[in-house]
């Protein structure tokens, strides 16, 4: 038993021996803190989140990203050590103007034993007073929201952006290509060298570009964008902008804040150049105290970003595309869309981590000389710093206002859209249909008018007429239905206008079909009506009553009325907006829908439906030609008319189914309806009212100035007797 023991001891050292070695030469990580210390924002007015707060904006995507290289990049030790990033965050209260406090700043942050790598926003003052104090203390930093040319003398600065420079160049370069000639500055003395607008004498001729001028406008606050400006100030403003549009340049480079005013002065002048850039996007807010600026619209704008989600990008191994950044800003924020001030804050955190990755250090040094040789692309820029820290690969993104959203156009290499360009002018921009605005419009329903006055005044005469024999062997009762339907057709033209409602699509397939009915179907049946009496061989009494005609008439209706029910049913028409230019609504317009399913049966059936009458007409015109009377006989009159309508449907369906403007079609078919209605109607009327006002005697005795003949054979329902010695009866 004690030697068992022994030897089970024995056992139990060799096992552990030899389990230490082989876990002594296994690989091992360790957890390294790396403490950036990052001057934010996180008291005072400018402290508030919100969409336009770029302070807190900045602040929260720092902290998303050492949040985020904290979760997802355990996996990848650097020199053997997992990295957990610690933030400590340095207070400038917003005051980033404030020379004192921004020396005050820096000094901290130096002396700050705890700080590893220091995280900074060196525009403006902070980059004037900050920079010398970090440059003394040995230290090197990453410079996020650097936009002034000052910062840029430190060489051991590292930016990820330079000025506006670049975006004017790219927007430029773009409008160049579209066209533009001639470029003009809107600035203030305040911004003016700020933001680059001051070299823009030189930058426009290297581009193509002729620089009209610059012109100097009031100082307004950055961050009293929408204040109520002072009239005095206002006025300024106003005659500028005055000044300006009297050079009529192509583009108009906006540097002040303020963009919402000049907007609104320069549709007050109705000017719209071919493009407007902006420097600054906040100024284009709405402003609640003032209508006529909140009216404005924005839209075609365009404004420089650093960073855009839709930017064509290669991406990195990490995050991927911006747009892939996008996403992932959106999950951690409660779909709270994310600004560019986030994506720089995120940018600081990240370029840390390359470099530390690229030199497998985390020594300063290291790091610092992986800053210097690094080539990358990432999510939000390619980054290849020069000699003195700058970013030189970054480019500023060119974003315009669209329809669609604020889409990327510049650079070339990396846009999402196109620029559009020029503008539509503020006219253009409005879609506000109506009747009659175009003079065309005008002049048809003054034409259609006159032609239904027309029609009037010969019913007037047919009512005056209405007991006279040769109206009464033309069955006067008819000729008013025909002058309905010549009414109906020519209504038919304001549901055919430029500018058409639902109402109208309905009503324009009844409006043509039943006043067809009317006009035409008329003809047939009262020309049934006479070759009854007069075409009939032999002796033999004949009566056809006025009901008789008129059911006939109906019967011809109500196949259209049916015709037409179902197809209301089936597929009622309506009015659609036709887009000729997505970016330019004047030029829409408003057309009946017809699909080419439902709708095409039944305009095929309704077109052969009609055709058929035309036949028929024919046939009827074609048999009452060997009648003598002249009264009765309107075979070459109904010939006449037939030709008429005819000719108008073939050259409506010719204007309709040919790519012709639509102005164009609108006018052939207006006027083809017209005349073809008024020539249709006179046709039947006008020998008619000329055999009354004459009274002649014709050598075949067909019409005697007593009107014996006539008379004898117009009396309603009674049986008379020619001249010729056969009996007829007849209610004609």
């Amino acid at each position: 038993m004690h030697s068992y023991r022994v030897f089970s001891l024995h056992h139990c050292i060799l096992i552990t021996c030899f389990l230490s070695v082989l876990l002594l030469q296994l690989p091992h990580t360790y957890a390294a803190t790396i403490t950036l210390g990052a001057q934010l924002t996180l008291t005072g007015p400018n402290a508030q989140t919100g969409p336009g707060a770029t302070a807190a904006n900045f602040r929260e995507g720092t902290r998303f990203m050492v949040k985020w290289l904290n979760e997802n990049t355990g996996n990848t030790p650097i020199n053997g050590e997992t990295l957990q990033f610690v933030l400590k965050e340095f207070d400038d209260q917003g005051l980033t103007t404030d020379p004192e406090l921004c020396a005050q700043l820096a000094q901290q942050m130096v002396a700050d034993p705890e700080v590893d790598f220091i995280l900074v926003q060196l525009g403006g003052t902070a980059g004037v007073v900050g920079a010398p104090i970090y440059e003394a203390a040995g230290r090197f930093v990453i410079d996020t929201v650097d936009t002034l040319p000052v910062a840029h003398v430190y060489g051991n600065l590292f930016a990820s952006l330079t000025t506006f420079d670049q975006f004017f160049q790219a927007s430029l370069l773009v409008t160049r290509l579209k066209g533009a000639r001639s470029v003009a500055t809107v600035t203030t003395e305040a911004v003016n060298g700020a933001v680059g607008c001051a070299g823009m004498d030189s930058l426009a001729p290297r581009l193509g570009l002729d620089f009209v001028g610059e012109f100097l406008v009031s100082d307004i606050p950055l961050g009293g964008s929408c204040e109520p400006v002072a009239p005095a100030v206002e006025e300024v403003w106003r005659t500028q902008l005055s000044a300006l549009v009297a050079t009529q340049p192509d583009v108009v480079v906006l540097c002040p804040p303020f963009a919402r005013l000049a907007l609104a002065i320069l549709r007050d002048l109705d000017y719209s150049p071919g493009a407007i850039l902006l420097t600054f996007p906040q100024g284009l807010e709405a402003c609640d105290w003032d209508p006529h600026l909140a009216s404005v619209p924005t839209t075609y704008v365009s404004y420089s970003v650093p960073w855009h989600p839709l930017m064509r990008l290669p991406g990195d191994d990490l995050i991927g595309t911006p747009a892939d950044f996008e996403a992932l800003w959106l999950a951690a924020h409660n779909d709270t869309p994310s600004t560019t001030f986030a994506q720089l804050g995120a940018t600081g955190p990240y370029l840390y981590y390359l470099a530390m990755r690229s030199a497998d250090s985390t020594e300063p040094a290291a790091v610092r000389r992986a800053l210097s040789l690094l080539f990358a692309d990432t999510w939000f820029s390619p980054f290849r710093f020069d000699i003195t820290g700058v970013n030189i690969a970054h480019r500023w993104v060119g974003v315009q206002i669209q329809p669609e959203g604020e889409l990327p156009f510049a650079p070339i290499e990396n846009a999402f859209t196109e620029l559009v360009y020029p503008m539509p002018t503020w006219q253009e921009r409005q879609y506000e249909p109506g009747w009659f605005e175009e003079g065309g419009e005008i002049a048809i329903a003054v034409m259609v008018g006159v032609a239904m006055l027309l029609l009037l005044c010969v019913g007037a005469g047919l009512a005056y007429c209405w007991r006279h024999p040769v109206m009464r062997a033309g069955t006067p009762e008819f000729l008013a239905l025909i002058l309905v339907g010549g009414l109906a057709l020519l209504s038919a033209v304001f549901t055919w206008m430029l500018y058409v409602t639902t109402a109208a699509c309905i009503a324009r397939p009844w409006l043509l079909a039943l006043g067809f009915d009317l006009m035409f179907g008329s003809l047939l049946a009262k020309s049934w009506r006479v070759s009854k009496v007069f075409l009939v061989s032999g002796l033999k009494r004949v009566k056809v009553t006025m009901l008789s005609a008129l059911l006939l008439l109906g019967a011809i209706m109500l196949v259209d009325v049916v015709l037409l029910s179902i197809w209301m049913g089936v597929s009622t028409p309506h009015a659609e907006t036709v887009v000729v230019d997505p970016v330019r609504p004047s030029q829409n317009y408003e057309q009946c829908a017809y699909s080419l399913g439902s709708d095409g049966v039944f305009i095929i059936l309704l077109l052969a439906y009609h055709a058929l009458l035309v036949v028929y007409s024919l046939y009827m015109a074609y048999q009452l030609r060997t009648i003598k009377w002249v009264v009765f006989n309107e075979s070459k009159w109904i010939l006449f008319a037939m030709y008429n309508l005819v000719l108008v449907v073939v050259v409506i369906i010719i204007v309709e189914v040919v790519d012709i403007d639509r102005e164009a079609q609108f006018y052939v078919r207006s006027v083809f309806i017209v005349v073809g209605v008024l020539l249709s109607v006179a046709a039947v009327f006008l020998f008619r009212f000329y055999m009354i006002r004459v009274g002649a005697q014709y050598d075949d005795g067909s019409f005697r100035a007593d009107h014996s003949l006539v008379s004898r054979n117009t009396q309603m329902g009674r049986e008379v007797t020619s001249e010729s010695g056969s009996s007829k009866s007849t209610s004609h």
